[in-house]
């Protein structure tokens, strides 16, 4: 387990959704990825 690469995955993910962006209607994060729809 990359504890490290979960974290840029969760990181990533709370910036994603403060930034608001137009047609991201949804984010799931998981474990080593994060997937946008």
């Amino acid at each position: 387990m990359d504890l490290a690469l979960n974290q840029k995955v969760i990181t990533l993910n709370e910036a994603v959704l403060k930034a608001n962006i137009q047609g991201v209607e949804e984010t799931v994060p998981t474990y080593r990825s994060l997937l946008k729809k």
